[in-house]
């Protein structure tokens, strides 16, 4: 499907999320690889609400699709949803610390919690 020229690979549903998106939200992971390998794919495509592929991996704790988004030089972690929560805010107040940890790790970003820099 990929190769057909009338498929528009980064169109969106009626909440506006992306078959990227969506495929990253249900953790397909060969799927994610395949689309983040097809250069049309915009890998940071918001849905409506403002939340990326990137920052629902981090907010729902989907540490294999958030290793595979990192590596990705296209990602941007920086990314906030409508309300202006950032993946790593989201990442930890669900809880996934770990995710939180490595995000933390990178520092391309400013956290808009002081609480959240001692971690």
């Amino acid at each position: 499907m990929l190769a057909h020229p009338k498929i528009e690979v980064n169109k969106g549903n009626k909440g506006d999320a992306s078959p990227f998106f969506i495929v990253c939200q249900e953790r397909h992971m060969e799927v994610v690889s395949l689309l983040l390998a097809d250069q049309r794919i915009d890998p940071n495509k918001p849905k409506k609400n403002g939340t990326t592929p990137f920052f629902m991996a981090s907010h729902d704790g989907h540490k294999e699709v958030v290793s595979l988004l990192l590596a990705d030089p296209r990602i941007d972690i920086t990314c906030q949803a409508h309300s202006g929560e950032t993946a790593l805010e989201a990442a930890f107040r669900n809880g996934h610390i770990n995710i939180g940890r490595d995000l933390l790790k990178l520092r391309k970003f400013e956290s808009h919690h002081p609480s959240l820099e001692s971690i």
